[in-house]
C-alpha cells in the first residue's frame, strides 16, 4: 500500500480537493463547508488511505492531552459532519468506512494535487445575473436563508 505524501498541500480524491494549508474542501471546484475537527479528521484519513486510523490516533492528533471531552462522542460527531459534507453514509460508504471498536478507514484513492481548480465566475457572466433592488439580507430571507 502506498502512502500519500504527507508534505503535499493539496490532496485529491474522486471529485474532491483538499487544501490543507487553507483548511478548505472543494467539490468539483466549489468550496464546501467543512472546518475544525471534521476537517482535521479528513486530513488524517487522507494521509493514510486504505489503512485503519484508530480512535486513539485521532485523539492524540486532534484533541490535546489537557482537553476534557468525550472523545468517542466528539469523533463520531466529526465523522458524521464529514460524511455529510462528502455525501457519504455509514451504511454504504464510498469514502469513510467504520471499523467497529477500532477506528475508521478512508476507502478512495488519494493523489497529491497541484493547485485547487476553484470555480471562478467571469465579470461578463456576472453582468448577466439579474440584480435586485432589495438589500441582500432581504433577498436571502425571501429564499429562506437566515442571515
Amino acid at each position: 500500500m502506498s502512502r500519500t505524501p504527507t508534505h503535499a498541500r493539496i490532496l485529491k480524491f474522486a471529485t474532491y480537493e483538499v487544501d490543507r494549508d487553507s483548511g478548505e474542501l472543494y467539490k468539483s471546484g466549489v468550496r464546501q463547508k467543512l472546518t475544525g475537527q471534521p476537517f482535521e479528521v479528513l486530513c488524517l484519513l487522507l494521509e493514510r488511505p486504505n489503512q485503519i486510523v484508530t480512535r486513539e490516533e485521532f485523539r492524540e492528533r486532534i484533541w490535546s492531552k489537557d482537553t476534557f471531552v468525550d472523545y468517542d462522542l466528539a469523533l463520531r460527531k466529526a465523522i458524521t459532519r464529514l460524511r455529510d459534507a462528502l455525501g457519504d453514509s455509514a451504511e454504504n460508504p464510498r469514502f469513510i468506512e467504520t471499523i467497529p471498536r477500532k477506528g475508521y478507514r478512508f476507502l478512495a484513492s488519494v493523489e497529491p494535487g497541484g493547485q485547487v481548480a476553484a470555480v471562478k465566475i467571469s465579470s461578463a457572466a456576472m453582468e448577466q445575473v439579474p440584480h435586485s433592488e432589495k438589500p441582500l439580507h432581504e433577498e436571502l430571507d425571501h429564499v429562506g436563508i437566515d442571515t
